[in-house]
C-alpha cells in the first residue's frame, strides 16, 4: 500500500511527503523482516527441531532503530524524542 502511496504522490511533486512515504516504506519493510524472523523461529521451535541459542546484543538492535529514527529527523526536519526508565529491569524473575 504505501508502494502505491507513493506512485500516486509522484504526481504532486512534494519532497516532504515522498520523504514521509520513504520513511513508511523503509519501517515497513524493516518491521515484515522482523515478522518473518519471528514466525520462522516460532516455527522452529513448534515443530521441536533442534536449534541453538544465541546471544543477541539487544542494545545494538535498539540502537539500529534509534539511528533509522534520527536518519529521518534529519530529512523531514522533525524531532523524534526517546525517553526510558533505569527503575525497570526484566532479568528474570527472582
Amino acid at each position: 500500500m504505501s508502494s502505491l502511496l507513493a506512485d500516486e504522490l509522484k504526481e504532486y511533486k512534494d519532497k516532504e511527503l515522498e520523504k514521509l512515504v520513504a520513511m513508511i516504506i523503509k519501517t515497513s519493510e524493516r518491521s515484515i523482516h522482523l515478522i518473518r524472523d519471528f514466525v520462522k523461529q516460532e516455527f522452529l521451535s513448534s515443530a521441536n527441531s533442534v536449534f541453538k541459542k544465541r546471544r543477541v546484543n539487544i542494545v545494538k538492535k535498539i540502537e539500529e532503530s534509534i539511528e533509522q529514527y534520527n536518519n529521518s529527523e534529519k530529512d523531514i526536519e522533525k524531532i523524534f524524542k526517546f525517553s526510558f526508565s533505569h527503575k525497570r529491569n526484566f532479568y528474570g524473575s527472582g
